[in-house]
């Protein structure tokens, strides 16, 4: 059996894939089927730069200026508004995470017909609007 062939992304949101944390900016291989939900709930986006023979170079950044107050530093892992965003991201991913373990398997009225959990469903029990990118996102997670 032929195994599926995977491309390189950059995480644009905390992500966890195959028992693995990965965080902003982090680089991680996905298959099309994988990263399908992720694009589209904006959680990755490709890696830019590749090379003859499949072989993608992530783009290096530039050195950061010292004196930029928003420049990622080791002790911190980013800016205060960055950490801010990812613990904002993680925190409604396990919201989400958290709807979805609730919803009764057995009730139609919880579920799409392609079985996935209802985006409405889960925004009532969540409080607030979850986007089926959102949901497939999750759910692609979860079902990883």
């Amino acid at each position: 059996m032929t195994e599926a062939k995977t491309e390189s992304f950059i995480c644009n949101t905390p992500i966890k894939h195959n028992g693995e944390q990965y965080v902003i900016d982090d680089p991680i291989e996905l298959t099309d089927k994988q990263a399908a939900p992720l694009i589209d709930a904006n959680a990755v986006h490709k890696a830019r730069v590749e090379l003859p023979g499949n072989v993608t170079k992530l783009q290096q950044k530039s050195a950061p200026d010292q004196n930029d107050p928003n420049r990622k530093t080791e002790a911190t892992g980013g800016s205060d508004e960055e950490q801010l965003a990812a613990e904002q991201a993680a925190e409604r991913v396990e919201q989400i995470k958290a709807a979805i373990a609730t919803l009764e398997e057995g009730n139609y009225k919880h579920w799409t017909k392609d079985k996935k959990p209802d985006a409405s469903v889960l925004s009532s029990i969540v409080g607030s609007k979850v986007s089926a990118a959102e949901r497939d996102a999750v759910w692609a997670e979860l079902s990883i």
